[in-house]
C-alpha cells in the first residue's frame, strides 16, 4: 500500500510539483521539503533503551520525510531509534542512497530539496544560510529558504508528520 501512496514525483509530473513550490516561494526547481520527527513509542524492553532516548527524554524512533506543497509525503524512512542526529539518517536513509545510485530519476532537471540547517548542502539538496552580515548577493537569495521552510512548516507539514 505505502508505494501507492507514499511516492516520489513521476517525470510527468515534476514540473507541476516544481511550479508549486516556486508559487509558494519565489525559488525555482524545489521538488520537495525533507524534515525529521520522532514517533513515540513505549519503553523498549532491549537492553539498549537509552539510545531509544530523544532530548526531550521520551522513547521514540525518528521518522525523516519529505513532502510537496500538498503535505503528501513523497519518501519517508524510519529505521532508526530517536538518539539518532537528522544527518545520520539521512546519510543511512534509502533516499540518500538512491539518489547517489540514480540522481537523474529524482532530479531529472537539477530540480532540488529545501531542509533546515540539519541537512547537508548538496546540488539536489539546499539549506538555508545564516546571515552573520557577510553574504554576497547571491546567498542572500538563497537565504529565501529559510523563510519558506518556515512557511512550510506553518502551513502543517510538522503537525501532520507528528500525527503519523
Amino acid at each position: 500500500m505505502s508505494i501507492d501512496v507514499i511516492k516520489w514525483p513521476s517525470i510527468h509530473n515534476i514540473n507541476t510539483v516544481t511550479e508549486k513550490f516556486k508559487k509558494i516561494s519565489g525559488l525555482k526547481d524545489v521538488v520537495g521539503a525533507i524534515d525529521g520527527t520522532y514517533i513515540e513509542i513505549p519503553a523498549p524492553s532491549e537492553p539498549n533503551t537509552q539510545c531509544y532516548l530523544t532530548r526531550k527524554c521520551r522513547y521514540a524512533i525518528t521518522l525523516q520525510a519529505i513532502c510537496n506543497t500538498d503535505l503528501s509525503f513523497t519518501d519517508c524512512f524510519a529505521e532508526y531509534p530517536g538518539s539518532v542526529s537528522d544527518i545520520r539518517v539521512f546519510r543511512n536513509s534509502d533516499f540518500w542512497h538512491n539518489v547517489h545510485k540514480n540522481y537523474r530519476y529524482f532530479f531529472p532537471n537539477e530540480e532540488f530539496i529545501i531542509g533546515d540547517k540539519a541537512y547537508p548542502i548538496r546540488k539536489w539538496c539546499l539549506t538555508a544560510y545564516r546571515d552573520n552580515g557577510h553574504l554576497t548577493e547571491k546567498v542572500e537569495k538563497t537565504m529565501k529558504l529559510e523563510r519558506i521552510w518556515k512557511g512550510i512548516k506553518m502551513s502543517g507539514m510538522k503537525i501532520m508528520m507528528m500525527k503519523v
